[in-house]
């Protein structure tokens, strides 16, 4: 069993702890009384606390961090910042720590046939998925994982056969800086915002939304317009970072033409 990467390391001053504090409950749009009544403490300890006047211990963090939806590895994050020890663990998808889970998500993904489903991590690795996925997404199905955002936009393969190529290639934009928003300071996550910025560099962006309540991925297949949209599953309460992060994608037919065509797929 081993800790997150952001546990490894230990933060000694409590001031950096204030400045994580402030960043989360600001990102929240709450003020330090609105935050001090949320979290049953008195506004004047929570001001001592966000300054570095006064060093907050353990129970009192994970208040503040439950209190502000923190996502888990950025608590273990405001724990070392006040000095403290990390909270949470961090398996690989492989551990047999992670085997019920890992069952859940094969049976899942398998009973989602004959439709594709790709399971995900925080950054859009590809770390499992199924049959149909890995049929017609076969680049990802390497090790080390592949990233979804860098070797989809990046295809010329998947561009010329998606007739919304402009809108479904911005919507992947914007779910990864919908995702950016939730994390503080992960300098991975916005190198590849800034890698997917330059992959759409001559890719319009739309001016209107679209027509459907969601976005429907419309593929050119030899004539025959298929027509896809996306549901996202995770995993309920759990105390393991990468669990935490975890996403499961499934595609799922948005017209006839689709469904006969992955009916066809499976037989």
């Amino acid at each position: 069993m081993t800790v997150s990467e952001t546990s490894i390391s230990r933060g000694g001053e409590h001031s950096a702890f204030g400045h994580k504090l402030r960043y989360w409950r600001r990102h929240r749009g709450m003020s330090q009384l609105d935050l001090a009544l949320e979290a049953d403490i008195s506004p004047r300890h929570l001001s001592f606390i966000e300054t570095g006047r006064s060093r907050p211990k353990r129970d009192l963090v994970l208040k503040l961090a439950v209190t502000l939806e923190v996502p888990l590895r950025e608590r273990n994050e405001m724990l070392m910042a006040a000095g403290l020890p990390a909270a949470y663990f961090e398996e690989d998808y492989d551990s047999k720590e992670l085997a019920v889970y890992r069952r859940a998500i094969h049976e899942l993904i398998t009973n989602h046939q004959p439709y594709p489903a790709l399971v995900l991590n925080r950054w859009g690795d590809v770390v499992d998925g199924n049959a149909t996925a890995f049929l017609m997404f076969p680049e990802f199905k390497v090790d080390p994982p592949a990233n979804l955002y860098r070797e989809y936009l990046s295809s010329t393969k998947w561009k010329e056969l998606v007739v919304n190529w402009d809108e479904v290639a911005w919507a992947a934009y914007e779910h990864l800086v919908n995702d950016a928003s939730r994390y503080q300071g992960d300098e991975r996550m916005q190198s590849l915002i800034q890698e997917v910025q330059g992959l759409l560099r001559n890719t319009p962006r739309p001016e209107l939304m679209p027509d459907s309540p969601s976005i429907h991925t419309r593929l050119n297949m030899g004539g025959d317009i298929l027509e896809t949209t996306t549901m996202i599953a995770h995993f309920g309460p759990v105390n393991d970072v990468f669990l935490s992060e975890l996403r499961v994608e499934m595609i799922f037919p948005a017209n006839d033409s689709a469904r006969r065509f992955f009916s066809q797929l499976e037989g």
